[in-house]
């Protein structure tokens, strides 16, 4: 059998992996994203690309993959051909992974992307089958999914080489196992199902049913460098808390620092899990009111979601979408009024609970529930 202590890990002579946060802006607002935890607001200047493509460019052997964005939408910036072409030129022998929610995926834009040589994967961003799913956890228009698998089959023509993917971040608090396993079948043939663990997923006062015992082993391959030259080697570190400093004397300076290996160590088993709870405390958690029978309110969300007995959750109405009309994209959601709140009395079913009114009134089926806080 095998054990954890079996499994060791050590930095690596180079990184395996480079994300560049060549922007902080996104089009969309997925539920499970983690960059609303961090203020960091800016845009890669095209001066810093150069400076580290040439950096990296000078590697034995070259760097593995590049990520020419972090978690945001990298055609939203006006240059982003230019920075494409830039790393393509540079680093020939380096594979680009292109992370999008495709919204801007038009026939002129993938013809662009299919002249990079060097593109090698594209991973499209969808986390939903249903239409009302995809509304509500991506913030874009459901007319989207159409118009990705229509840019699936032109990549398939044009550059039949790209790999292709089309990706779920699943969770219960988000789908249900029957959307997971729909999309998966939708998907299936036409671009690679990836279903991925959300970031997001988790509740503070949930533990794990034993301590972590390994970290990421991503942070011990693969470097972020942030749009002001600031690095993390964690992706999902996006306030840059696992401060490893600045880009100053070269990539590989930085990286084989002797207190970055103590910085990695140290926050991967302790520290760094502590911000990672701490920040999930500001993850939206929320249910919905399933039936109402008698004085019994029953909610699509039991013990399973995290919902303890006695537990206060407010029901409030559906917040209202603020759409840009100019740029064509929703900029957020105003939150719904407050109608009341509930008290978890009991459970039900396979993850349902049974609630009685606490406060307020008015209550209707559909109606969303979250914690009182």
């Amino acid at each position: 059998m095998a054990k954890y202590t079996d499994i060791t890990y050590q930095t690596q002579p180079q990184p395996r992996q480079i994300r560049l946060d060549t922007t902080c802006s996104c089009n969309a607002h997925c539920l499970s994203c983690h960059r609303f935890l961090t203020k960091r607001k800016g845009e890669m200047p095209i001066e810093l690309i150069k400076q580290i493509l040439d950096d990296v460019s000078k590697w034995h052997p070259p760097l593995r993959e590049v990520v020419p964005v972090n978690y945001v939408e990298l055609f939203l910036r006006e240059d982003w051909y230019s920075i494409l072409y830039m790393i393509a030129q540079k680093l020939p022998f380096t594979q680009i992974v292109i992370p999008t929610n495709g919204s801007f995926m038009t026939e002129e834009v993938i013809k662009l992307l299919c002249s990079i040589p060097t593109l090698k994967l594209i991973n499209f961003s969808i986390n939903a089958y249903f239409d009302e799913t995809y509304e509500k956890f991506m913030g874009l228009k459901a007319e989207n999914i159409p118009k990705i698998r229509k840019a699936v089959a032109y990549f398939k023509i044009l550059r039949p080489d790209i790999l292709l993917w089309a990706s779920m971040v699943f969770s219960p608090l988000y789908q249900t196992d029957l959307e997971r396993d729909m999309f998966i079948n939708y998907w299936y043939g036409v671009a690679l199902p990836q279903i991925l663990a959300p970031s997001s997923a988790g509740r503070p006062d949930m533990k794990p049913c034993y301590p972590v015992k390994l970290p990421c082993r991503s942070i011990f391959e693969d470097m972020v460098i942030g749009y002001d030259g600031k690095i993390s080697s964690c992706c999902f570190d996006a306030d840059f808390s696992l401060d490893l400093g600045y880009l100053e004397n070269g990539i590989m300076a930085s990286w084989h620092n002797p207190e970055l290996t103590e910085l990695l160590i140290k926050d991967a088993f302790s520290d760094f899990n502590a911000k990672l709870v701490d920040s999930l405390k500001f993850i939206v958690w929320e249910g919905r009111i399933a039936a109402l029978q008698g004085e019994k309110i029953y909610l699509n969300v039991g013990q399973i979601s995290g919902v303890q007995m006695g537990d206060i959750l407010k029901v409030v109405e559906d917040a209202n979408e603020i759409y840009d009309t100019e740029l064509g994209y929703h900029v957020g959601k105003v939150a719904g009024r407050v109608k009341g709140t509930l008290e978890v009395v009991g459970y039900f079913g396979q993850d349902g609970a049974i609630s009685v009114i606490h406060s307020g009134a008015g209550f209707k089926e559909n109606d969303r529930v979250e914690l009182y806080q």
